[in-house]
């Protein structure tokens, strides 16, 4: 029988009902267990997460087949249990069915034993999906297959097309790719990761692809600052908009971004660069990095976007902004984000992200640029936002907007606009 599963399963269900955050969780949670070796919890902690990512197709079975609900006391257990023997394996299959069986006999359910574990053993999940929806491909479908919500669909249907969304949907799932680059803040000229097999160069991204079995927040090169993680978004942003020797960077987040390490890495020493953000409890890590690397040339403020012109010296030749946004790409980091997303919140975001457009604006020299970028896709916080603002500020034109798609080889995501500013 697997220990503690009763508590391991309790550890689920509080990312799912009471919305606890995966990783405060298995810290409060799990690595506080204390007849576990480090293997161990980390094994559990790989069916929790699993457990999470595939949480809607266990709830669809379940409530579809056997009438089991969210209250049951079981139903947190079974899935714990259903996910080891479908995904990780970290248990023996004999194991996971002797669990079940007390499971059953421990809460007395009013199913068939026999009848469960011969519907669940032996088959693969798209099989069960098809029983259970009676051959019918639709939103529910589609929903229990990608651990994606009936209401994300949808939207992602009407904003960009079927085909565009289920191309979505199965790159968001599919292994999600580290990428990174050298730090050109340090010596990097002894760092032979070209001939290192944990690193391979992928020439279309000019990025390195980290392809190693160890955590990668915990290699050297990561602790030493040697390398920074990055994705095709930012290094993007980088290389599209033009700059001088001299410029006033400024960079306002509300997200945690690698952007930080970007920008400090690719600027000249003789650019100005400001960073600000109006809670830097939330980026520490950021804020850490930009301490290290201060100069009179670099400086950084904890203040509302509206509080950026009195801190200025100048106006900035370029203002990146990275507003607070549904951040659907956070789902990579954070197996609950998207399922536990309220998405009422949706609206608050774009409001606030049209003061912050309206704001850093202010803060624009003419013939220079302010570049908006979210790592979400929605329509209504990206390309709505953008051409509202173009129509109310004439002062400003369109350079260039883009929405980056996952795909399965790089299925970092999200989108830009370039603005310029011509009066």
């Amino acid at each position: 029988m697997i220990l503690h599963y009763d508590f391991l399963a309790n550890c689920l269900k509080k990312v799912i009902i009471d919305k606890t955050k995966f990783y405060t969780m298995t810290n409060e949670e799990i690595f506080q267990l204390k007849d576990f070796s480090f293997k161990e919890k980390n094994n559990c902690i790989s069916v929790v997460a699993s457990s999470v990512r595939h949480y809607l197709f266990f709830r669809l079975t379940l409530n579809r087949k056997f009438n089991l609900k969210e209250d049951n006391p079981a139903y947190f257990e079974l899935i714990y249990c259903l996910t080891d023997l479908f995904f990780t394996k970290r248990y023996e299959k004999d194991e996971v069915l002797q669990t079940i069986d007390d499971i059953f006999a421990k809460n007395k359910l009013e199913i068939n034993l026999e009848e469960f574990k011969t519907f669940f053993v032996d088959k693969t999940p798209f099989v069960i999906l098809e029983d259970v929806l009676n051959n019918e491909i639709n939103e529910l479908y589609f929903s229990a297959r990608y651990n994606i919500p009936t209401w994300l669909i949808r939207m992602w249907n009407k904003q960009y097309s079927k085909k565009e969304c289920l191309k979505i949907c199965k790159a968001i799932n599919a292994r999600h790719n580290i990428y990174c680059k050298k730090n050109n803040l340090f010596d990097v000229s002894k760092l032979d990761i070209d001939n290192n097999p944990d690193f391979i160069f992928d020439d279309k991204l000019n990025l390195y692809r980290y392809n190693g079995k160890a955590s990668f927040k915990k290699i050297p090169y990561i602790k030493d600052h040697l390398i920074y993680e990055t994705n095709y978004l930012n290094d993007l942003l980088l290389k599209k908009v033009p700059w001088h020797m001299q410029d006033t960077i400024v960079f306002y987040s509300q997200e945690k971004t690698s952007m930080f390490f970007e920008i400090l890495a690719t600027y000249n020493k003789e650019n100005l660069l400001g960073f600000f953000s109006s809670d830097f409890t939330k980026l520490s890590k950021n804020l850490e990095y930009v301490r290290k690397n201060k100069t009179d040339k670099i400086f950084y403020e904890q203040c509302e976007i509206s509080g950026v012109e009195a801190r200025l010296p100048k106006k900035a030749n370029i203002f990146y902004l990275l507003p607070e946004s549904s951040n659907f790409s956070y789902y990579y980091i954070s197996p609950e984000h998207i399922i536990n997303f309220d998405n009422n919140k949706i609206n608050e975001f774009i409001k606030k992200q049209k003061e912050m457009i309206q704001e850093a604006s202010k803060n624009v020299e003419v013939d220079g640029y302010l570049v908006y970028f979210t790592y979400t896709l929605d329509k209504k916080e990206n390309e709505k936002n953008i051409e509202e603002f173009l129509k109310n500020n004439v002062e400003f034109t369109l350079v260039e907007e883009n929405t980056i798609f996952p795909t399965i080889k790089d299925n970092n995501f999200g989108y830009y606009a370039i603005l310029k500013r011509i009066k």
